[in-house]
């Protein structure tokens, strides 16, 4: 009996994590502009009782509706029914309009929250005529749910 094995390598693709949007909210500025947040559950890690993430994303929109920059903060969580703590955090941001630029996204945990934090500064040729600094806090409750 003759036995072959064949190998055949496989390439690891990139798996992203399926999320459950739970909360979107707006907030409009005097100008005209507005600012929308949404909160993302991680499907998967919502199975596990005792523990959660997801990530919440600000996006600053001009009043025709185009996103000029973002921030996003993405923490993990866990919870006993009586408590929470966040384990991890981490920020992004991006400038989507050569108008705005975002410095370094600034993130940090403090109990129960994950944070983020970044500065825009809005451009107008090669001048700055104003800037907007956003922190964003998503926070985990007792029963895992986040805000």
């Amino acid at each position: 009996m003759l036995l072959m094995v064949i190998c055949i390598p496989v390439q690891a693709a990139e798996v992203s994590t399926p999320h459950i949007t739970v909360d979107k909210s707006i907030e409009q500025l005097e100008n005209g502009d507005y600012i929308e947040t949404t909160i993302y559950v991680d499907a998967i890690t919502k199975r596990a009782a005792s523990s959660t993430s997801g990530r919440k994303m600000v996006e600053y929109k001009n009043a025709a509706g185009k996103t000029m920059w973002t921030v996003t903060v993405k923490g993990s969580f866990t919870y006993t029914g009586k408590s929470s703590k966040c384990t991890s955090a981490s920020g992004s941001a991006s400038s989507l309009s050569s108008n705005w630029k975002v410095g370094a996204v600034n993130a940090s945990k403090s109990g129960n929250k994950a944070i983020a934090k970044v500065t825009a500064t809005q451009y107008m040729g090669w001048k700055a005529v104003g800037s907007a600094t956003k922190s964003v806090m998503l926070t985990c409750n007792s029963k895992g749910v986040l805000s």
